[in-house]
């Protein structure tokens, strides 16, 4: 299964907090796998918030996910997408 992403623009600011606090109970009710990262930040150049999700989390948050309009991407450059939810030992996953 491919990475995830799901982008939201500035004006639906408040969806991107949503959509965290929702994917952040999916975790932690799921036991807080190992592997199952959410990571993204803002692109002040297209105006819009980045969220990317591993293949764990993509699964874990199916539903969630589709629900927000999440399409397949290429895994984010690792360093360049802000760690948001995960495993603590997940950090440099990505």
């Amino acid at each position: 299964m491919p990475w995830k992403q799901v982008i939201i623009p500035d004006k639906e600011e408040q969806k991107r907090w949503q959509l965290e606090e929702e994917f952040k109970q999916i975790f932690i009710s799921s036991g807080s796998p190992i592997g199952a990262v959410m990571r993204g930040g803002r692109d002040p150049f297209a105006k819009n918030h980045r969220l990317f999700f591993s293949p764990l989390a993509a699964r874990l948050a199916a539903d969630l996910l589709r629900r927000y309009g999440a399409e397949d991407c290429n895994r984010p450059p690792k360093g360049e997408t802000p760690f948001l939810v995960g495993n603590e030992s997940d950090k440099e996953f990505g």
